[in-house]
């Protein structure tokens, strides 16, 4: 069976300087005085204890430092292209996130730095297109999270989410946040978004255009909104996806019992990757 990714979010590491000096040394001052104690107890391979336990906790520290990178995808033309093509490119470049971290055969979302301010290790800037030469948008994903931070219009204006604009030098600060709260009044009105091929074209066409936003606020938020559904909840949850990829022609809507799914899903991804480490 193929390696899928799970739409899980990977517990942060913290990393800051203070971090990246003392949890090296800690690890190492751990690591020898439980070495002396076997040796002294007449263990036998403790050398090779030592060389384990070094392995094992101090490589990972390493590997939460990273230099951010933007990754492309290129042009999607939701015109004439189906959902599922998409959600696959999508996925896959999700799945491809080292240091690989996985559960059962399944890999997790990409690390994140822990500290406050800091980018994703990896932008996902997913380039979608309209019917018309004009509509394009571009949509910045973190690979963290699956989460959308921020938008480019058709004039490649970027607009982001408060506390993002610093990844997307001379942007607009959107008057909403990425809270579903503010977006649309709290997750359980989620069932009024109409989703499908046509809601799609039209929030790209709107988008797409400069100066469409910061006004109207409640437009660009209903846009907005309906993007985000059917990419970051779409990859985070089957049951939203099924909801309107298969039937990508029409008008679709979800269910209340599957919006409720959606402010479970950092909770159920900690349980995830708590069941893996401690079997509890």
């Amino acid at each position: 069976m193929s390696t899928q990714c799970l739409p899980f979010l990977r517990p942060r590491p913290a990393r800051g300087t203070a971090a990246v000096v003392a949890a090296p040394l800690l690890i190492l001052v751990l690591a020898v005085a439980s070495t002396v104690f076997l040796a002294e107890a007449g263990y036998h391979y403790w050398k090779i204890y030592l060389l384990y336990l070094l392995l094992r906790l101090w490589v990972p520290v390493f590997q939460t430092v990273y230099e951010a990178i933007d990754v492309h995808l290129a042009f999607y033309n939701l015109c004439t292209r189906p959902h599922r093509e998409l959600f696959d490119a999508l996925r896959r470049t999700l799945c491809d996130n080292p240091p690989i971290l996985e559960f059962e055969g399944h890999r997790y979302l990409s690390i994140k730095d822990a500290e406050d301010g800091t980018p994703p290790a990896r932008t996902i800037k997913l380039h979608l297109a309209g019917c018309s030469d004009e509509d394009r948008v571009t949509l910045a994903l973190s690979d963290a999270d699956a989460g959308v931070m921020a938008f480019a219009d058709g004039a490649g204006l970027w607009h982001a989410f408060p506390g993002f604009e610093p990844f997307f030098p001379n942007s607009t600060t959107l008057p909403f946040n990425a809270s579903y709260d503010h977006l649309i009044g709290g997750h359980q009105n989620l069932p009024a978004v109409p989703l499908g091929r046509a809601s799609a074209l039209e929030a790209i066409r709107a988008l797409s255009r400069p100066g469409a936003t910061p006004e109207p606020g409640a437009e660009a938020a209903a846009l907005v909104r309906l993007l985000m559904v059917m990419t970051s909840e779409s990859l985070r949850w089957k049951p939203i996806r099924e909801a309107f990829s298969g039937d990508w022609e029409s008008e679709t809507f979800i269910t209340t019992e599957q919006a409720e799914l959606v402010p479970r899903w950092v909770d159920l991804s900690y349980l995830v990757f708590r069941w893996e480490a401690t079997g509890a």
